[in-house]
């Protein structure tokens, strides 16, 4: 076809279309345009042939950029689709797509280029207001932002909500593709700058979490999508995406991850406890049992009887010391450890203090350890707090000191500080405590090696049980240590001045002189182990013993007997319990004192007690040391009432 023929056909068919139709040649100038390009770019007549197509376009770039593109069109009939930012006659701006065709069938290299309005951009320029006003509001509650970049003028836009994702006045117009990238985390910037050549250069999509840095340094953690108007594998004119702000979600999905790593912690802390506690009760058991069927069988040497004997009762002391402080952690846990304030002798408990262990010391042929008590603790000094407490803290904080101090000192003692506080402490030569362990070894279960719980004795539970204790009494404990040799574990209490002697103390003396004018204890229990021990310990101080197995045959007794004057009653009996027991007795003789023998020690089981009626707890296994009290305490009121 000639170039006069292709022309006369292009009037033809391209004269009545409402497309801006223009043909050019391999250098951009216009050979032929219809009138609907000619009007569109305010030429008339014939003044637009001749000029060069890039007059159309708003920026040198972007026609440059097509330029390469129509250019590498090699064969005829090929084409491409463009978009482009247009400018008439009169300097007005207006978005098109493009479609460009190379076409041979004229004797030389030509494009075809067909110009349609670009709706989609239109449509948002066009967009009504209310609809855009909820659309920001939507994306202010979601915390997701739209972005767009136009390839073509080089321009980024942000909705509001990527401006306060960002930390910026929506105001702020300085912004560019550049500007943006510097926006992310030096580590994310290199990540983020190839998403967006491969998005422009191939139309691959992405969708990436990354870290915004706001101007104030607060980190942001977004996740942006991105994709391109032009199908994958073309060069894209116009790209555009979302921001999500997922900083919050980012920080619970952490938080659940890190409670997550906790429970399995804690649930491995607690399989190896359990391990530990069986060993722990198994081991003095095996002990307890087996020592009792030997004595059972005949041991005709006295010492070795007697040897056999003193073995059951460490075994049983081990045994009843795991079981407290696993009913001690219980309790601690649960709030049901309740503080009993008395008047002590805290001088007189040191020295306890110091005998029990210096005789455990003494005792090991291999210890090299010497226990220094570093306080002049001959004179009385009277303190009031809960001397029982008090004093498991200590034991518990010597007997670590001991069991991980081969060679070398204890020393333990006390330092007066300001307003009634004393800080106590246990400072050993022993293993040490690394820094990263002085807060976790105060933690259930937990030793400051797990190959600890296999080369020393121990469930875990003391040093958690001193740290409840402490909180629970006011004070606090710590450790210091340089983590290679040595441990000072500090204990701070405020303790308040004692009123002289110990009611204990006073009692004791009373009831030497008064035991004998009432003397009989009224024992309710159908245990006949239980009884049989409790009589022995109350006959062993002259008084007298009856027994009852329920609350009728307590009655009885009590009507029969006018020189009973305290009755201890178990709690768990068949037929009727200790508690409704107590309120019977209380309701005809208000003024007899009852205690209640029980395994049951939680707060809420000592405060039922105490509501029935009884006045003191002894709590099971019994200790004579308790018993005696009571016996001195209870007997002696009774007298002063009568």
């Amino acid at each position: 076809m000639t170039w006069s023929e292709y022309s006369s056909a292009f009037e033809i068919l391209c004269h009545s279309f409402s497309d801006a139709i223009a043909v050019f040649d391999d250098k951009g100038k216009i050979l032929l345009a219809n009138p609907s390009f000619r009007e569109l770019f305010g030429r008339a007549g014939n003044e637009t042939e001749g000029e060069n197509i890039s007059n159309i376009y708003s920026d040198s770039r972007a026609y440059s950029e097509h330029q390469e593109i129509w250019s590498s069109l090699s064969e005829s009939g090929e084409e491409s689709s463009l978009r482009m930012k247009c400018v008439d006659s009169d300097g007005r701006a207006f978005p098109m797509n493009a479609t460009v065709k190379r076409i041979d069938q004229i004797g030389t290299i030509c494009f075809l280029c067909v110009l349609r309005k670009d709706v989609k951009r239109t449509e948002i320029s066009n967009e009504p207001a209310e609809r855009f006003r909820l659309l920001e509001k939507a994306e202010k509650a979601a915390h997701v932002g739209r972005w767009t970049y136009d390839i073509i003028d080089h321009r980024l836009i942000w909705s509001d909500e990527v401006y306060r994702i960002h930390g910026l006045d929506p105001q702020d117009i300085n912004l560019s593709l550049e500007r943006s990238i510097s926006a992310f985390h030096a580590d994310d910037q290199e990540t983020i700058d190839q998403a967006i050549a491969t998005l422009i250069g191939q139309g691959d999509p992405f969708e990436l979490e990354l870290r915004v840095v706001r101007p104030d340094g607060q980190v942001r953690h977004v996740s942006v999508t991105g994709e391109a108007d032009s199908p994958r594998g073309r060069l894209a004119t116009l790209v555009f995406g979302s921001m999500h702000d997922i900083t919050e979600a980012r920080e619970v999905e952490e938080k659940h991850l890190e409670a997550r790593e906790k429970l399995e912690a804690a649930n491995r802390l607690k399989s190896a406890f359990l391990a530990n506690m069986s060993h722990e009760i198994r081991t003095p058991l095996n002990g307890i049992m087996g020592l009792t069927q030997l004595l059972c069988s005949g041991v005709p040497d006295p010492e070795e009887r007697k040897s056999y004997l003193n073995l059951i009762q460490a075994n049983g002391d081990h045994l009843l010391g795991v079981v407290n402080n696993v009913l001690d952690m219980a309790q601690l846990e649960t709030h049901q450890l309740n503080l009993k304030l008395s008047d002590f002798d805290l001088h007189r408990m040191l020295l306890e203090l110091y005998s029990v262990f210096e005789a455990k010391t003494n005792s090991n042929p291999e210890s090299q350890v010497s226990l220094i008590l570093d306080n002049d603790i001959r004179d009385y000094r009277s303190m009031r707090s809960d001397e029982t407490r008090l004093r498991q803290i200590l034991h518990n904080l010597l007997a670590n000191a001991v069991k991980f101090t081969n060679e070398g000192a204890i020393n333990f003692g006390y330092a007066e500080l300001e307003e009634n506080r004393i800080r106590f402490y246990v400072k050993d030569t022993g293993i040490g405590v690394a820094e990263e362990l002085k807060e976790t070894i105060f933690e259930r279960f937990r030793q400051v090696d797990s190959d600890l719980t296999r080369q020393y004795d121990g469930c875990g539970l003391g040093l958690a049980i001193c740290k409840g204790l402490s909180d629970l009494m006011g004070g606090k404990l710590w450790v210091d240590s340089d983590g290679e040799m040595g441990s000072t574990f500090n204990f701070e209490i405020t303790l308040k001045a004692g009123n002289g002697s110990s009611r204990l103390g006073r009692s004791l003396v009373a009831a030497s002189a008064s035991l004998s004018k009432r003397s009989s204890v009224l024992i309710i229990d159908e245990s006949n182990v239980d009884f049989v021990l409790l009589k022995d310990l109350v006959s062993a101080k002259g008084l007298g013993v009856c027994r009852a197995l329920d609350g009728d045959q307590a009655v009885d007794r009590i009507q029969e007997d006018s020189n009973i004057g305290l009755v201890i009653v178990d709690i768990k009996l068949p037929k009727m319990d200790g508690y409704e027991i107590t309120r019977q007795i209380k309701e005809r003789w208000p003024g007899l004192p009852v205690v209640a023998k029980t395994a049951y020690t939680f707060k809420s089981d000592i405060a039922r007690a105490l509501r029935s009626g009884c006045d003191d707890i002894l709590s099971k296994p019994v200790a004579p040391t308790d018993l005696n009290r009571i016996l001195a305490e209870r007997l002696v009121e009774q007298e002063t009432a009568n």
